[in-house]
């Protein structure tokens, strides 16, 4: 991984080397022609570039930037920007004879200076005509907005929620109420540790009715029988 780190750093050294006449006549290094795209594309480096946003929108799809596929490196020099459409002399990724070639880029909003070099990562989308020339063209797509809701959705979201909430409310109540069946059958045989829980459950109100003599009565059950933790609870009450 270091050794890749190394050569990309490298290869943006050798790349802002040459000039803007080197690139026109086609002499970037043998090396740079080979260069995998796959080992352009890590995640790490997609998602930089587009400063973690990386679900992006293009002609109207949403796309997540690490997961497809569609997304391709282009590096070149920029030729001009006009019209929001980025035109680069760029590295031929698309196959032909032509090892560079006119590029357009849509929707790239990092720096364009002339005679610049970049790494951008888009989506190809068709072709852009270029002094009546068609060129292919590239998107870098827009970031992904989520919808904002109605009024009418959030009145749903809501009464889902608050129905939820009830619904949760039953539960939570249905299973306290079972504690307590479970713990007075337990208390009665002499539990202390169910009688202390009891106690707790009576003074609180969890799973029944607050009632605090019922509460007193259970604590002082268990501490007759040694529980601590029921003592300490009744002379806290005591105060």
């Amino acid at each position: 991984m270091k050794t890749k780190i190394i050569l990309l750093l490298a290869m943006f050294v050798v790349l802002s080397a040459i000039g803007q006449e080197d690139i026109l006549n086609g002499t970037y290094p043998s090396w740079i022609n080979s260069l995998p795209n796959p080992w352009l594309m890590t995640p790490s480096l997609k998602t930089n570039f587009f400063d973690g946003k990386i679900f992006r929108v293009v002609n109207g799809k949403t796309y997540n930037v690490i997961k497809s596929t569609d997304w391709q490196p282009v590096i070149g020099n920029v030729y001009q920007l006009e019209n929001g459409v980025l035109i680069l002399y760029a590295r031929n990724y698309s196959g032909g004879d032509a090892p560079y070639t006119y590029t357009a880029i849509r929707n790239y909003n990092g720096s364009a200076l002339k005679d610049q070099e970049l790494l951008i990562f888009a989506m190809p989308v068709g072709t852009f005509n270029m002094v009546d020339v068609p060129i292919a063209l590239y998107d870098c797509g827009t970031p992904y907005v989520a919808p904002t809701l109605t009024p009418e959705q959030i009145r749903a979201v809501q009464e889902t929620a608050s129905v939820a909430t009830i619904r949760e409310h039953q539960k939570e109540l249905i299973s306290q109420t079972n504690t307590v069946h479970w713990l007075l059958s337990q208390a009665t045989n002499g539990d202390e540790s169910a009688q202390c829980s009891l106690g707790e459950h009576y003074l609180n109100g969890q799973g029944c009715e607050t009632n605090r003599e019922l509460a007193i009565y259970w604590l002082t059950q268990a501490a007759n029988h040694g529980d601590i933790e029921a003592s300490n609870k009744l002379v806290s009450l005591q105060k």
